[in-house]
């Protein structure tokens, strides 16, 4: 997972990318698996501030409330 996340963070990275969202939703998903879940609130949290009113904002505010 730590391997994923370091690619997943190359991806979200990219400015103007449509899939940077659901990048961010992966690496919090392996923070989780990795069991680091104040990584994983944090990453949570800055997708609702960064990509607000999309599903994977929905998402998170979802595995947030499961945490």
């Amino acid at each position: 997972y730590d391997d994923a996340i370091r690619s997943l963070k190359a991806v979200a990275a990219l400015k103007n990318s449509e899939k940077s969202g659901k990048a961010e939703l992966m690496i919090a998903e392996s923070y989780i698996r990795l069991g680091n879940t104040t990584e994983a609130k944090r990453t949570y949290q800055r997708i609702q501030k960064q990509f607000p009113q999309t599903e994977e904002a929905v998402r998170a505010a979802k595995r947030l409330q499961q945490l």
